[in-house]
């Protein structure tokens, strides 16, 4: 084989090294781009300023519909506590019982209306995680076919004051003055999850927010 022949194969053997990276290159390149695009898109829709509340497209009409009348509260010069009080018990039921609205298990429900400081909110989140949507199957791309709790319609079945003990057997531990809202509700299709409970909620500064959720025991 002459000389030339031989830097005519080197040279088509570099242009075809060159041309497998290339299009294997662009074809990584084409399929996370299909990947991004498939994604399921979340946009905040409305948010409550000076209180952390935000609505998303991804939340059910009747969510939407509950957020408007919880805004309505907070417009008011002087604060109906009573109905604050209910309408964030009724978000927060909302949002942590409408898995079908969830992304995955770490889109814990309910935790903007939680108590804000970091370790309780930490322990409530980890909880849901591992005890409560730990069987959640991942929506990322919107190929979900697990059926899944939505509710439907909610009310209030009861209120009162009373006291709650907050972060109990510890050096912080103090007694506060708290509302307790019993809560009855529904879903599109009962799957056998609570439609029954009591959350309790206490002022922190601005906010009232949910220290604990108990279900209704038969």
């Amino acid at each position: 084989m002459s000389k030339n022949s031989k830097w005519l194969l080197v040279i088509l053997g570099v242009l075809l090294v060159i041309f497998i990276g290339v299009f294997g290159f662009y074809l990584v390149y084409k399929l996370n781009g299909n990947e991004e695009k498939n994604k399921i898109q979340i946009e905040v829709l409305d948010e409550i300023n000076d209180y952390g509340y935000s609505l998303t497209s991804l939340d059910s009409k009747y969510y939407k519909e509950e957020f408007e009348a919880l805004r309505d509260i907070l417009s008011k010069e002087e604060i109906d506590k009573e109905a604050y009080a209910k309408a964030v018990a009724k978000l927060f039921i909302m949002d942590l019982f409408s898995l079908d609205t969830k992304v995955n298990k770490y889109d814990v429900g309910g935790d903007i209306y939680y108590y804000s400081e970091d370790v309780k909110l930490n322990e409530y989140k980890k909880k849901i995680v591992e005890e409560f949507y730990n069987l959640l199957e991942d929506n990322t791309y919107g190929d979900r076919k697990q059926e899944l709790p939505l509710v439907k319609e909610i009310e209030v079945s009861d209120y009162k004051i009373d006291t709650y003990i907050l972060f109990p057997d510890t050096e912080k531990q103090r007694e506060v003055s708290c509302y307790v809202v019993d809560l009855n509700w529904s879903y599109e299709k009962d799957l056998g999850y609570d439609k029954e409970g009591t959350v309790i909620l206490i002022d922190n500064g601005k906010k009232i927010e949910v220290v604990e959720y108990k279900a209704k025991t038969n």
